[in-house]
């Protein structure tokens, strides 16, 4: 089916769901543009989420396109999970900048976490000294488990053929 263009009175190609879900996106860049807005937060540099629009309005956020809620990314859902607010004997976070893809965990003992394991960081020589060990338990306990086992010449003592005269 074609549609008709009212302002040439033209038959147009039919707009793709792609092209009518930019439309769409664009009207509502429109209706929190910044000319609107007297304090608007300028959108930051570089690609947004996924499926997000920049909303300038205070404080500023990325909003998603169907359901306008606050972009939260899993790291920033994670930390508020754990906000110090809620912990009464809060650790405080130590200065400078964490282990990559890690987040701070105020509860005591106080330790920073894997984003998507959560486990407790571990430096590299810990990691390593770790795995070390496991193997070396392994193959202890690999070694221990053969010593009085049968070899194989002597796990079947040597039987003629049914018919000896085959041997012959």
């Amino acid at each position: 089916a074609e549609a008709l263009d009212s302002s040439t009175l033209l038959w147009t190609m039919p707009t793709s769901n792609h092209q009518r879900q930019e439309r769409r996106a664009a009207a509502r860049r429109a209706s929190v543009a910044t000319d609107d807005v007297p304090d608007a937060v300028p959108r930051p540099q570089g690609r947004g989420p996924r499926n997000h629009f920049w909303d300038p309005r205070p404080p500023g956020v990325w909003r998603h396109n169907e359901s306008n809620e606050p972009y939260q990314s899993r790291a920033a859902a994670r930390r508020a999970s754990v906000a110090t607010d809620d912990v009464p004997d809060a650790v405080p976070r130590p200065q400078g900048r964490g282990p990559r893809n890690h987040f701070w965990d105020p509860r005591p003992p106080g330790v920073w976490r894997h984003n998507e394991s959560n486990e407790p960081f571990q430096s590299r020589a810990a990691r390593l000294a770790s795995a070390r060990g496991r193997h070396a338990a392994a193959v202890r306990g690999r070694r221990w488990s053969r010593i009085n086992a049968a070899r194989c010449n002597e796990a079947k003592s040597f039987q003629a053929p049914a018919s000896s005269a085959s041997w012959r």
